[in-house]
């Protein structure tokens, strides 16, 4: 199997190019097979960018057959650089230490990219930092018991004994670099009852917003659910739109219980608003037959909606045709700590249909964040082994224990398949992990993910 680490990521045209990388055989101590990768021969086009802006002081290492680092790279200042290759490349992102005290550390390594390929690591990283803040004052509509904000980065709801909700506006948030939209859904009985939409705010200074009047114009989502034949424990299912690129929720609900076949229920759309719509449900499964009690992630399954507002649909938990992922643990006989391992339960035809798998491994040590994101082709054996790093950049290296590590097997349904994985690798860890693809994404996925805490 191939693996990789990957940490926000989106594709996009790459260019210039400096520095050349070795040319060497693939990194087999991270077992990279890449079945069905027959590239051409050219450079692979990487753009590195946080937030959508280059930062000084990123890096680039591509690695040799046994994950050492043997080139160590600095993109140009539009954060591009092409590596040249006849073959897939093991290739790290490391960028400069970030925050106030340089306590936010995020790597990135993708494998088996291939010759001709072009990859943006576009990365987000948790504790953001904060460039001011939104206040929005209103009265609510009679019967509702609270307000959501959505900033599409950030939402927090308020109940119904606020007239003033303050939202932090944090570096991921504007659009083009300096704006944003607010999404303020009022909330009764579990269900929006109205909404004020206010577009391309503005993140120069701490701003306000005043509700004048809300909307109670929506579009119903009907769907309806075929029970799945195996246990679920809870399950959710929501709906999103997206503004100018960026993903805002709308609806959103949860039981403790799958409805029955054939059973309807319904989410609601704030009317002739969005571009672009995406549903998705994510159902908790008992673990696999056989064994005793394990800790899981609930399975997701992401349906893409289009660029036009959702007609009926259906949930069918039963086609969430993709193996579970359970047991993820170290490789003992590996004294570095460096190989994951984990059991996949599936027919053959499931095994077959896993176009990728992505982790995201975080710590925190001496009060700083480390964040190691991965994406790689999926492959024969379940392990995962990252390679190494620079000297100087050790400590970004995971230890033995402390870690929180999630993993999850990733299913394209329909476009694309591995290459549109490692063309999107950010956003796909963030579809595993948080059930929000790429806006540009124009199929389904689904996903099987668990996590480990060390």
């Amino acid at each position: 199997m191939k693996l990789g680490v990957v940490f926000g990521l989106l594709v996009a045209a790459c260019g210039s190019e400096s520095n050349s990388a070795v040319d060497a055989a693939p990194d087999a101590s991270l077992d990279v097979d890449a079945p069905g990768i027959d590239a051409p021969p050219g450079p692979i086009r990487v753009t590195a960018l946080r937030g959508g802006t280059p930062r000084a002081g990123t890096r680039v290492i591509v690695h040799d057959d046994d994950g050492a680092p043997v080139s160590d790279l600095v993109p140009d200042a539009d954060g591009r650089i092409s590596i040249d290759a006849d073959r897939p490349r093991t290739i790290t992102v490391a960028f400069a230490p970030e925050g106030p005290a340089g306590d936010r550390v995020l790597t990135f390594t993708v494998v088996a990219a291939a010759p001709g390929e072009q990859i943006v690591v576009d990365a987000r990283l948790e504790r953001p930092v904060v460039q001011g803040a939104i206040t929005a004052s209103y009265t609510l509509p009679m019967g509702t018991v609270g307000q959501e904000m959505d900033l599409g980065c950030v939402r927090r709801p308020f109940n119904n004994l606020v007239t003033e909700a303050t939202v932090d506006i944090i570096e991921t948030c504007p659009q083009g670099g300096t704006r944003f939209n607010a999404l303020l859904t009022a909330v009764a009985s579990q269900q929006p009852a109205a909404w004020a939409l206010f577009e391309d705010q503005t993140t120069a200074a701490d701003g306000a917003i005043a509700v004048s009047g809300w909307s109670t114009a929506f579009d119903s989502l009907p769907l309806t659910f075929t029970t799945p034949s195996v246990q679920l424990s809870d399950f959710s299912f929501g709906v999103r739109l997206a503004l100018d690129g960026v993903w805002h929720d709308a609806d959103e609900t949860g039981a403790t219980s799958l409805p029955q076949a054939g059973e309807a229920v319904s989410l609601r759309l704030p009317s002739g608003v969005g571009e672009a719509f995406h549903l998705h449900a994510r159902a908790a499964f008992g673990p696999p037959s056989g064994d005793g009690p394990v800790v899981r992630k609930p399975d997701v399954t992401a349906h893409w909606l289009g660029t036009t507002p959702p007609a009926p649909d259906a949930i069918d938990f039963t086609a969430l045709d993709i193996p579970r992922v359970y047991d993820l643990g170290r490789d003992p006989t590996d004294t570095t700590g460096r190989t994951l391992t984990w059991r996949e339960e599936g027919t053959p035809a499931e095994l077959a249909a896993v176009d990728g798998v992505t982790a995201d491994l975080s710590r925190f040590a001496s009060n700083v964040l480390y964040r190691w994101q991965v994406v790689a082709p999926h492959g024969a054996t379940s392990s995962l082994r990252l390679p190494t790093l620079p000297d100087d950049l050790s400590a970004r290296m995971p230890g033995t224990a402390d870690h929180s590590i999630e993993l999850a097997l990733v299913r394209i349904a329909a476009g694309g398949g591995g290459p549109a994985i490692r063309a999107q690798a950010g956003g796909w860890v963030r579809t595993a992990f948080n059930a929000r693809p790429p806006v540009d994404a124009a199929f389904t996925s689904v996903v099987s993910s668990l996590v480990l805490d060390e």
